[in-house]
This record gives C-alpha cells, structure tokens and sequence, in this order.
C-alpha cells in the first residue's frame, strides 16, 4: 500500500524519519563520550607518572595522635563503667 501526500495531510510520509534521526543523537553521544575518555585516559597516564601524595599525618605526629585517640576512648570507656557500677549503689541510699 502507497502513502500519498493527500492521504497523510499534504506532508509525506518518512516511517524511518525517526529511526535516522534517533541515530544521529546516538553518534552524537558516542562522539561525546569518546571525547571524554580520551581526555580522562590522558589525565590517568599523567597521574601515574607523578609520586603519590603523602599520606596522612607525619610519623612522630601520627603516633602522638593514635595515643591521644586511645587514650580518649579509654577514659569514656571507664567513665560508663564507674557510672553504671555507682547509679545503683546512690540509688539504694
């Protein structure tokens, strides 16, 4: 069956209009997303050529801090067990 252009209201009718259309964005993205590999495959070769980044604190500060650290967790410890061992005691006063 032929479409003609006084059956479809004077325009033509293109049933792969769409389809080609569709693939033209899908080139275009592809395009795009090549593009941005490329620059983020460029800027990994270069990263990887430089020396990493210092990691942390120094190492005499690294320590100072652990302890600190330790030394906190320690007394909030014991301060709950103090408390929740002397709650009951006062209580029964």
């Amino acid at each position: 069956m032929h479409h003609s252009a006084a059956a479809t209201g004077g325009e033509s009718f293109e049933p792969w209009k769409g389809f080609w259309e569709g693939a033209g964005r899908a080139r275009r993205k592809w395009r795009k997303l090549e593009h941005s590999l490329y620059f983020f495959q460029a800027a990994q070769s270069m990263s990887e050529s430089l020396p990493p980044p210092p990691d942390g604190l120094p190492h005499p500060d690294r320590g100072q801090a652990m302890l600190v650290i330790i030394l906190g967790l320690t007394l909030a410890v014991l301060d709950g067990s103090i408390v929740n061992l002397a709650l009951p005691g006062i209580a029964r006063e």
